[in-house]
């Protein structure tokens, strides 16, 4: 399906996708690709699947749908992609919602859903589950494979997030830029339950988990979430989040709770942990956490 619901959104949406599933290779020039739909606006997308490459020269290009402006995702999958796009690329959805700036005013989830396969970018927001998500929440979620990316925001499940992530896992190879996780690039919101193994490569705020995490809410948090992996870059890298930011003037804390990270931390620069790359506000909380490996860096290089 080429476009799959209305040109504005319904207070009642009533379209769905169930038990459909699609093989075979789609190639496009444009924007709005996928495997199984390149344009959704609806209820849901439950129980359905793709396999195959899926490439274009342009944006928002997934295994599974290119775009999904307005739904949800449930138990459904794309199996043994390739998927090849500029910006917004990911192995499921290319880009997920169109919402308003914060978590609160967003709708949406992808739950109970899986990739495996490659995915290669060359812009802003790339992931191997979904490039660019702005929603509720991803929850007992994975993706398995390979994800490479020259531009921003590139992460193992997910490259660019506003809304939380729980449950989920990550078993895969990452090399991007600056914001590079093997789990999550950017995120404005909370992760719960992450279990990643792989390595990352990236240039700046780089982490196992998290690269770089936007201060937004009253307390963001990092909790039961576990690394195996070497991670790499230049500086705020960490084996588990690499850094911190955010624009409020006077941005929440960041509490890290029950998360381990094992693998190796190697950067040229300054801001490296074993564990967290930088926390830097008064109030910032790390409790029952552990970093096993070793670190590499310039200066403020410490074990955890």
């Amino acid at each position: 399906v080429g476009k799959f619901g209305p040109d504005t959104r319904s207070s009642i949406p009533k379209e769905n996708i169930t038990d459909s599933s699609a093989t075979g290779s789609v190639t496009s020039t444009g924007d709005d690709v996928g495997g199984l739909v390149g344009y959704f606006r609806g209820t849901s997308i439950t129980a359905s699947s793709a396999s195959g490459t899926i490439e274009s020269d342009g944006s928002r290009v997934g295994g599974l749908v290119g775009h999904l402006d307005d739904g949800s995702i449930m138990d459904s999958s794309a199996k043994e992609v390739t998927v090849n796009g500029s910006s917004r690329i990911g192995g499921l959805v290319g880009e997920f919602g169109k919402g308003g700036d914060s978590v609160g005013s967003l709708r949406g989830t992808i739950s109970n859903s899986s990739v495996t396969g490659g995915v290669d970018g060359t812009g802003d927001s790339v992931g191997g589950l979904v490039g660019y998500f702005q929603g509720t929440s991803v929850t007992t979620s994975s993706a398995s494979g390979t994800v490479t990316n020259t531009g921003d925001q590139t992460g193992g499940l997910i490259g660019y997030a506003i809304g939380d992530i729980s449950d989920s896992t990550a078993r895969v190879t990452v090399e991007g830029t600056t914001n590079t996780s093997a789990f999550v690039g950017w995120i404005n919101g909370d992760v719960t339950g992450a279990t990643v193994t792989g390595d990352v490569t990236g240039s700046s705020y780089v982490g196992g988990v998290v690269g770089y995490l936007f201060r937004s809410s009253d307390q963001n948090e990092i909790t039961d979430a576990t690394a195996n992996g070497k991670t790499a870059g230049t500086d705020y890298v960490g084996g588990l989040l690499g850094g911190t930011g955010g624009s409020a003037p006077s941005p929440p804390t960041v509490l890290i709770k029950n998360a381990t990270a094992t693998g190796d931390v190697i950067a040229t620069g300054d801001d490296v942990g074993g564990l967290v790359g930088e926390l830097d506000l008064t109030g910032d909380t790390i409790i029952n956490s552990a970093a096993t490996g070793d670190v590499t860096g310039a200066s403020k290089t410490g074990g955890l």
